[in-house]
């Protein structure tokens, strides 16, 4: 008989140990109104077809006990997907009072995907198979679909630079990209090889796809710039704007400009002088020609009548 007491007692340890860890891993449902959840943002914004975006939401824990394992599902409908062989379930582990977390997800758009806002589900799980949940919280994404902005420089005309000279250049600034920009800014950088004269940073602000303007600069060549060689002049200019959905961009670009020498400019003269005299004769016999051709016509004219 006292074996057999024993062994009720042992059957009912057991079992009652079996329960414990079911009890503490269920979810504490009551406390699930302590819970905050929320989309903190994701990137790139907006989303585009055909790339990848990363979404990041916050799990906060505002109740007076730790939660534990509580376990969250992303299932994603077109045109959203998860990697092949991801199931979209995430645990945030123990999660004290006053404490939260940030839940990741990475998606990939379809290339096909239509512009627009879309509505995506997560899901509070009751166990980590997510077969069912407790709750389930909607989130924002946007897509869209006319790619972003890209401002190209070039030039538009410049001066003949030589050393130790002062000369102008205007810039052409082009927006080749689908989407417009504003709070556009150019900004010529310093360089030991020239002198930036007025202000290097000119503001553009907004200009729309397929559309440019122009910026014009003044810059000063040093005298060991060319003086004795021909030197062609790397300019860097800094490029800032945002476009529509307060996007940032900034990139650095380069323009060339030919710094000549005394004896490349004297050539050049020469060129321009030669081409003077062998033109101005031509136009002169061109003249002349003409009005012979005049003069005669005139009297056969007079002739006649």
């Amino acid at each position: 008989m006292v074996n057999l007491f024993n062994m009720k007692k042992i059957i009912f340890v057991l079992a009652l140990l079996a329960f414990i860890p079911l009890a503490s891993a269920a979810l504490n449902t009551a406390e699930l109104g302590n819970v905050l959840v929320e989309e903190t943002k994701y990137d790139p914004y907006p989303a585009e077809p055909g790339k990848y975006i990363t979404v990041w939401i916050s799990v906060d824990n505002q109740g007076s006990t730790t939660m534990d394992n509580m376990f969250f599902k992303f299932d994603p409908d077109y045109p959203f997907q998860l990697n092949p062989g991801q199931s979209g379930i995430v645990s945030t582990g123990k999660l004290p009072p006053g404490q939260d977390k940030l839940v990741e997800y990475t998606l990939r758009v379809d290339e096909e995907a239509m512009e627009g806002s879309y509505e995506l589900d997560l899901k509070l799980c009751y166990g980590s198979d997510c077969s069912s949940w407790a709750r389930t919280y909607s989130l924002q994404i946007s897509v869209r679909t006319g790619g972003e902005p890209k401002v190209e420089l070039g030039l538009e005309e410049t001066d003949v630079f030589n050393a130790g000279k002062l000369g102008e250049f205007t810039l052409n600034i082009v927006n080749r990209g689908q989407l417009d920009t504003k709070f556009l800014r150019v900004a010529v950088q310093e360089s030991d090889n020239y002198e930036i004269i007025g202000p290097a940073e000119k503001y553009i602000g907004e200009l729309e796809s397929d559309d440019f303007e122009t910026a014009q600069y003044q810059i000063f060549i040093e005298n060991n710039i060319g003086s004795e060689e021909s030197e062609m002049l790397e300019v860097p200019i800094k490029v800032e704007y945002s476009d529509e959905n307060n996007k940032d961009y900034s990139d650095f670009q380069t323009i060339y400009l030919k710094s000549y020498s005394t004896e490349d400019l004297e050539k050049m003269h020469l060129a321009a002088s030669s081409l003077t005299w062998i033109w101005v004769p031509i136009v002169i016999i061109i003249g002349i020609s003409y009005f012979i051709y005049i003069r005669v016509k005139k009297k056969k004219q007079q002739k006649k009548a």
